[in-house]
């Protein structure tokens, strides 16, 4: 494409006398991504994807409701009861009760407030609406059933609307990350650095729907704007990136006028009020706009949200309590003393099969560091071949011998220590199961950080030392957000906020994400 002539977008002037040089190199290369980039061929129609989000799940949740009272209708009878509390007149009439209880807790908008969105996100506001919607069901009973109001088919209803209704969108969302019209492109605003940092995380998640497209970067000279492409970034127009500042109002008038629906902010050049300007103007123009206010470390998940005078606040402290760490032990010893008693059926079939397949001991024990640097063993199924742990200084000489530039952690996709049935095994986590001995005996938590093997200690430095300061964990934020995809130096970052922001309701959300997490098997090698 030729930049050099005046093309002009929708909504810039057209008269090109009118303008000045910076706003025509400004048009053409809002005009050259818009046309490098057929993925912007879709964003000017971005209301897409939250509309026929939206619509996917309230068939979902109409359809989850139909099977809650599907089951009311076949456990009544079996029970000896005779005649649905709920007909399907009321059930007609429960139905939009039940979208609008929906969209008063923002079930319908969660993909437009942030950028992930998972099964455990929904669990709370799920089950808040579904007790509002059976209070709602059992007072309508009340006022059309003459006499005495029977509790069963309330009761029942409530019982299974939750799972059933979480199943369904979970079905959805997976649905919808399959199509086309789910993915939304991205550009990214910020430093060079910074915006790298972001960059590596989201093409780590495809799953978010997330799609950089472009970045627009902070250099010595002025901005860059490059196209991202699968092959790595290019200049879009360099002409335009000759030392040219940018203010907030000629960067929204450039998403805009190049389709972008969403832009992710790292970090902006000007000062507190100027930063204010450019998330309204793009949020004004429809965009949806993401702030990274740094990194993981720096925002826990104790932070209060307030204002002072309209002026929004974030305030940091750690905080830890005795009586919610002891109740973490309790768990931890209920839990993990159940789980060998049920899941040994499966460990028993598990070191049958490693006997007969390799020769060595069924359980392999690694040096870990744990609580405060103390040194445990760590108890795993073995997946490897016998001795395998006296190969990995020569594996890791050879990794950063391929020019991984001294790898902190040994993670190999490919490792040629893995036995098959140890793939297996690791495919499905269940090598893990041992350590629930180590939880036990107060070694490990059932979350926690990743217990470094000795040689990676040494790496996690500085604050993220701290790391230690809570007991090592059999699942954690690195097993959840990605395993062995994620590089060391994210992974103890994620521990490090763990651990500083520690809170039950933390535990319980990593816990239920560790589910879907194995059954995918990502990273799981």
């Amino acid at each position: 494409m030729d930049v050099s002539q005046p093309h002009w977008p929708p909504g810039l002037r057209a008269e090109s006398a009118a303008v000045s040089p910076g706003e025509q190199r400004l048009a053409r290369a809002a005009v050259a991504l818009r046309e490098a980039d057929a993925r912007l061929g879709t964003a000017q129609h971005d209301w897409r994807r939250g509309y026929l989000l939206r619509r996917l799940l309230f068939a979902s949740d109409v359809l989850a409701l139909l099977g809650a009272y599907g089951v009311l209708a076949i456990a009544e009878p079996a029970t000896g009861r005779s005649g649905s509390v709920v007909n399907l007149l009321e059930f007609l009439a429960l139905v939009p009760l039940w979208l609008w209880l929906a969209s008063l807790a923002g079930l319908y908008h969660l993909s437009e407030r942030r950028v992930d969105q998972s099964f455990v996100d929904e669990v709370g506001p799920v089950a808040m609406v579904t007790t509002a919607w059976s209070w709602c069901s059992l007072i309508i009973a009340a006022v059309l059933t003459s006499g005495e109001t029977p509790l069963f088919g309330p009761i029942v209803v409530w019982a299974v609307t939750m799972p059933i209704v979480l199943i369904a969108r979970a079905v959805a969302r997976r649905a919808a990350r399959r199509s086309s019209w789910f993915r939304q492109p991205v550009l990214l605003v910020g430093d060079s650095e910074d915006v790298e940092r972001v960059l590596r995380r989201l093409l780590r998640h495809a799953e978010l729907g997330i799609d950089p497209i472009a970045s627009l970067c902070k250099h010595d000279t002025g901005f860059l704007l490059e196209q991202l492409t699968k092959d790595g970034p290019r200049h879009v127009s360099p002409e335009w990136a000759e030392s040219w500042e940018l203010s907030s109002s000629d960067l929204a008038e450039f998403v805009t006028s190049s389709g972008i629906g969403r832009v992710i902010v790292t970090g902006w050049s000007g000062g507190l009020s100027e930063r204010t300007e450019l998330i309204r103007l793009l949020a004004e123009s429809g965009v949806c706009v993401d702030y990274v206010s740094g990194e993981p470390e720096a925002l826990l998940s104790t932070a209060v949200l307030h204002h002072v005078e309209g002026l929004p606040i974030l305030t940091i402290r750690l905080t830890t309590s005795r009586i919610t760490l002891a109740l973490k032990r309790v768990i931890d010893l209920w839990v993990a003393g159940l789980g060998l008693v049920l899941l040994s059926p499966l460990l028993l079939y598990a070191a049958v099969r490693i006997k007969l397949q390799s020769t060595g001991p069924v359980l392999f024990r690694h040096v870990r560091t744990g609580t405060d640097g103390v040194p445990f063993e760590v108890l795993k199924l073995r997946t490897m071949v016998d001795g395998a742990d006296e190969m990995r200084a020569e594996l890791r000489a050879q990794v950063n011998g391929n020019g991984t530039n001294g790898a902190k952690m040994l993670k190999l996709a490919d490792d040629p220590r893995v036995t098959p049935f140890g793939a297996w095994l690791r495919r499905w986590s269940i090598d893990e199961l041992p350590q629930l001995w180590n939880v036990v005996r107060g070694e490990m938590s059932l979350v926690g950080p990743r217990p470094l093997p000795l040689d990676e200690t040494r790496f996690a430095e500085a604050h993220f030392a701290d790391r230690v300061r809570m007991r090592p964990g059999i699942t954690g934020p690195w097993q959840i957000h990605g395993r062995s995809d994620i590089p060391f130096d994210d992974m103890v970052k994620l521990d490090y906020l763990y651990v500083a922001s520690w809170t039950m309701r933390e535990d319980m959300r990593l816990l239920a994400r560790t589910l879907g997490v194995v059954l995918r098997g990502r990273g799981a090698y």
